[in-house]
C-alpha cells in the first residue's frame, strides 16, 4: 500500500485514482474509511471483495455538503434538523433515497450518509463526487483509526495519511427517530434535540386533543394532550380532561391484555391530561389500496369481536383508526371509547365501519365478527334497526 500525505498534491492524486476506479484508504473525522466512487459499480464490488463483506451489509455514503446529500436522499423535518445541528460532523443519518441508487447503499431503512468534519476530505469529495464511507478493515475486525493500523491484506491502491478521532460516528434512523449506534455524539444530546423539536410539532389535532411526537426511555413515542377549553370553567375543565384521560388509559390498558394489537401504554399524567404511548410506523387502513385492504378484513372482524367481548366499544371504529404496521393490523385512538355492553353502541361500531368500507368489503368483516363474538345476532339485529331509522340509513356500495 502506497501512503502519501493528505495535502493538495495528495488530494489530486487520490481524485485521479478514484476516477480510474481505484480504491483509496483515507482519514475521516472519526475513523479511516475505504473510499471509491459510489457510481462505479466495479469499484464498489471491489470493496465487498477486499473487506470480505456479506452482500446484505450496506455501505454508507460520504458527501461534501448537506446540499449534495439532498440530491440523493429525501430530507424530512427530523433529518433536516439533525443535519443542520451536526453536519459536518460525527453523525450518520439514515433516510429514504431521493433517486435510484446502487442497491449496495440501500437497506430497508434507507441510505446511510454523512458529511465528515474534515475539510481536506470534503475538498476531495467535491472533485470526485460522493464516496463510499465504509470502515477500513476486513469485515468482523476492528476498524483502523490510523494508516498504521490498516490491515496489509486489504488490497488498497492508495493511502492518504492523516489523523482521526478514533471513535465511530453515531448512527441515527431519522424516520424512526432511533439511535442505532452511539458513537462520538452522545445519544442524550441527539434525543434531547429531537424531543425539544417534536414537543412543538403537532402531528394530529382533534376536537379535544393534540398528538405530538415524543421520546420515552430513548424510544420514539406519541404524546396525546387534552387541550384546555376556554368556554368551560377552569376547575370543571381540568376535572373533565383528567377523567377522560384516566378512562382512555384504563381502556387502553385493558385492550393491551386482549389479543388485539394496539399501541403500548407507556405513561399517564392525569394532572396534565396527557397519555404517552408507543409510536407505530405504518399506514392507516383507509390509505391502503382496496386490493391490500382485503387482506385485513378477517382480522378487522376478529378485532372488533374481541373488543366487544372485553366489554368495550370503540366509538370511532373506522379505517382511520386501523393502522397497518409491519404488515400487521393495529387498533388506535381510544379517545371516544367506553366500557359498555350496550347492543346499540356495539351496532354503532359496526355501522361506522360499514360506512367507510362499503357493503361488499363489510360483509367479509361481519363473517369474522360473528365467529369471534357470541352475541353477534343481537348486535346485527340492532344494526338493522338503526339503519331503518332513516338518519343512519346507509346506501353505500
Amino acid at each position: 500500500m502506497k501512503a502519501i500525505k493528505f495535502n493538495k498534491e495528495g488530494i489530486e492524486k487520490a481524485a485521479k485514482a478514484i476516477k480510474e476506479g481505484k480504491i483509496v484508504a483515507l482519514p475521516t473525522d472519526t475513523l479511516y474509511a475505504i473510499a471509491a466512487d459510489i457510481n462505479n459499480k466495479k469499484a464498489v464490488e471491489k470493496i465487498y471483495k477486499i473487506k470480505k463483506m456479506k452482500r446484505n451489509k450496506k455501505i454508507s455514503i460520504l458527501f461534501d455538503s448537506v446540499e449534495s446529500a439532498e440530491k440523493y436522499v429525501k430530507f424530512d423535518d427530523v433529518t433536516e434538523l439533525l443535519a443542520k445541528a451536526f453536519m459536518p460532523g460525527q453523525i450518520t443519518l439514515i433516510a429514504k433515497p431521493a433517486k435510484k441508487i446502487n442497491s449496495s447503499f440501500v437497506s430497508k431503512a434507507g441510505v446511510a450518509f454523512r458529511v465528515p468534519d474534515n475539510k481536506k476530505l470534503r475538498m476531495l469529495i467535491k472533485k470526485t463526487g460522493p464516496l463510499t464511507g465504509t470502515s477500513a478493515n476486513i469485515s468482523g475486525f476492528l476498524p483502523a483509526s490510523s494508516y498504521m493500523e490498516l490491515e496489509p491484506k486489504l488490497k488498497i491502491n492508495l493511502v492518504l495519511k492523516g489523523k482521526t478521532l478514533g471513535v465511530a460516528s453515531t448512527i441515527v434512523d431519522s424516520k424512526k427517530r432511533k439511535i442505532l449506534r452511539e458513537g462520538a455524539i452522545k445519544k442524550e444530546e441527539i434525543l434531547k434535540l429531537i424531543k425539544n423539536y417534536l414537543k412543538k410539532r403537532i402531528i394530529a389535532k382533534g376536537a379535544e386533543a393534540e398528538i405530538k411526537f415524543a421520546a420515552f426511555m430513548g424510544e420514539p413515542a406519541l404524546r396525546k394532550i387534552r387541550t384546555k377549553k376556554a368556554y368551560r370553567v377552569e376547575e370543571l375543565d381540568r376535572k373533565i380532561r383528567g377523567e377522560r384521560t384516566k378512562k382512555e388509559a384504563k381502556i387502553l390498558f385493558k385492550v393491551m391484555n386482549t389479543e388485539i394489537r394496539c399501541p403500548l401504554l407507556l405513561d399517564v399524567n392525569i394532572k396534565d391530561s396527557e397519555i404517552v404511548f408507543e409510536y407505530l410506523h405504518g399506514k392507516l387502513l383507509r390509505d391502503v389500496e382496496e386490493k391490500e385492504q382485503k387482506r385485513y378484513l378477517k382480522e378487522t372482524g376478529k378485532m372488533l369481536g374481541e373488543l366487544h367481548k372485553a366489554g368495550i366499544v370503540h366509538g370511532d371504529f373506522t379505517t382511520s383508526n386501523l393502522l397497518v404496521s409491519k404488515r400487521k393490523l393495529h387498533l388506535i385512538d381510544f379517545g371516544l371509547s367506553m366500557f359498555s355492553e350496550s347492543k346499540e353502541e356495539r351496532a354503532t361500531d359496526l355501522l361506522l365501519l360499514k360506512k367507510t368500507l362499503g357493503k361488499k368489503l363489510f360483509k367479509k368483516v361481519v363473517e369474522s365478527y360473528c365467529k369471534n363474538f357470541k352475541k353477534h345476532r343481537e348486535v346485527l339485529s340492532q344494526l338493522e334497526a338503526i339503519e331503518k331509522r332513516g338518519r343512519y340509513k346507509f346506501n353505500g356500495t
